[in-house]
C-alpha cells in the first residue's frame, strides 16, 4: 500500500513538473500526535507518530529531473503522508492555479491501476486563501481507499494522503489529519 502512495505521490509531481474543502474541525489537541513543520516544504501538518523523511527523484515526461520531498507514517492498516514537489512557473492567475491543481488531481487517479474517483468536494477547501482540491479514489483490488487534498503553495504543490482500508477514509484520525494541514508562504 506504501509503494502505491508514492507512485499516486510521483505520478502527481511528474504531471505538474512538465505542464477547500477545509472545514475547522472541532477536534481536540491529541497529545500522542507529532507536529510537523518544514518552511522549506511549504507546509505543516500533526502525525499520528514521527513521520520520515525521504526525497524522490524522478525525471519528468519532458526531461527534467522532479524532486518530490516525502513525509510518511504507517500506522497499521493507514499510511498518513504529505508530499511537496517544486513546480517551475507556477501560474499566479485563479484560472492557471486552477488547471494546474486539476491536472495534479487528473494524474493522481490516472496513475493508480484500477483506482476508480468516487467523490471530489464540490466546495474547494480554502487554507489561508488557497483554494485546493479533496478527492477521494476507491482501490478495489486492495481493497482500500485514497483521500488526498492538494494546494498550490508558494512555488509548488503540497499533496497530503490518507490511505486505508475502505471506510477509514472519513475516520477521526484521517479527519484529524486532514484538519491539520496548514500552508506556509
Amino acid at each position: 500500500m506504501k509503494n502505491l502512495t508514492r507512485i499516486v505521490l510521483i505520478a502527481s509531481a511528474l504531471c505538474l513538473a512538465s505542464c477547500a474543502f477545509r472545514q475547522p474541525m472541532p477536534l481536540p489537541p491529541n497529545p500522542d500526535w507529532v507536529n510537523f513543520y518544514a518552511a522549506p516544504a511549504r507546509h505543516a501538518a500533526s502525525f499520528p507518530d514521527r513521520p520520515k523523511a525521504s526525497v524522490k527523484e524522478t525525471v519528468g515526461p519532458n526531461g527534467r529531473k522532479v524532486l518530490t520531498y516525502l513525509h510518511e507514517v504507517q500506522r497499521g492498516e493507514s499510511y498518513f503522508a504529505t508530499g511537496w514537489v517544486q513546480v517551475p512557473g507556477v501560474p499566479t492567475d485563479k484560472a492557471g492555479r486552477d488547471r494546474l491543481l486539476d491536472a495534479a488531481m487528473a494524474a493522481s487517479v490516472q496513475s493508480i491501476p484500477g483506482g476508480k474517483l468516487i467523490t471530489t468536494s464540490t466546495f474547494k477547501p480554502v487554507i489561508k486563501g488557497n483554494e485546493g482540491r479533496m478527492y477521494t479514489v476507491d482501490i478495489p483490488k486492495d481493497k482500500i481507499r485514497l483521500r488526498q487534498q492538494v494546494y498550490v503553495a508558494g512555488d509548488g504543490i503540497v499533496e497530503q494522503t490518507f490511505t486505508g482500508p475502505t471506510g477509514s477514509e472519513t475516520d477521526g484520525e484521517a479527519e484529524r489529519f486532514f484538519a491539520s494541514l496548514e500552508l506556509l508562504p
